[in-house]
């Protein structure tokens, strides 16, 4: 009876080893990445104020790999980096510019997703005209709305000249961008079009699916 129980001690065992494997072989590679990248950043003279550089990437990558429920990007990206006389200054600068960025980002993927999808409808002329007006005011209002970004990175290094060269990179969660998209899309069409329709709204939902978050 022992025998037998340890037998299928041995088997539980080996089948919790397999399947913790790929998410435990994904984290070391992670882990050996940020230690990687952590060594050649220390040698340009970058170092941090907020968590040790190592750990920051370590975070970083665990995140960005993140998936939503239909196995896409959780996580929109955007980085700067930005020179000051201050930290402080330096700092806020890289901050907004990642943030023009990010909303550069959006907008491009976007209205390049609309312009394949509305050559291709089965709307009118004058329907895809105003779901793309629609569109890019929308993508604008929704890129000032950028506020509860993720400082995922933050290092600095002092330069010859004393002025503070400040690395950001910040993560942004696709899933708020998709549904402030679709509101703001909405709302605008309902008072641009005589009919909202299904299709109308069908349309909208498939060109930020595929724009924002690249279902």
């Amino acid at each position: 009876m022992k025998k037998i129980t340890s037998i299928l001690a041995v088997a539980v065992m080996a089948m919790l080893v397999m399947v913790a494997t790929p998410s435990q072989a994904q984290n070391r590679g992670q882990k050996k990445d940020a230690k990687k990248e952590a060594r050649r950043l220390k040698k340009e003279g970058f170092q941090t104020m907020a968590l040790p550089i190592e750990r920051q990437l370590a975070d970083f990558y665990a995140k960005y790999s993140e998936k939503n429920e239909d196995g896409m990007p959780k996580y929109l990206m955007s980085d700067a980096t930005t020179v000051g006389n201050s930290y402080s200054a330096a700092q806020m600068e890289a901050v907004n510019v990642a943030k023009v960025r990010l909303a550069g980002q959006i907008q491009s993927t976007v209205m390049s997703e609309a312009k394949v999808q509305l050559a291709n409808s089965q709307l009118s002329a004058e329907d895809a005209a105003s779901v793309g007006k629609a569109l890019e005011k929308s993508t604008v209002r929704v890129a000032q709305k950028i506020s509860r970004v993720i400082i995922a990175q933050e290092m600095y290094r002092i330069l010859p000249n004393k002025n503070y060269e400040i690395r950001v990179v910040m993560l942004y969660d696709a899933k708020s961008v998709h549904d402030m998209m679709i509101e703001e899309v909405r709302e605008s069409l309902k008072k641009d079009l005589d009919d909202f329709t299904p299709l109308h709204e069908q349309m909208v939902k498939d060109i930020i699916d595929k724009g924002v978050c690249g279902k």
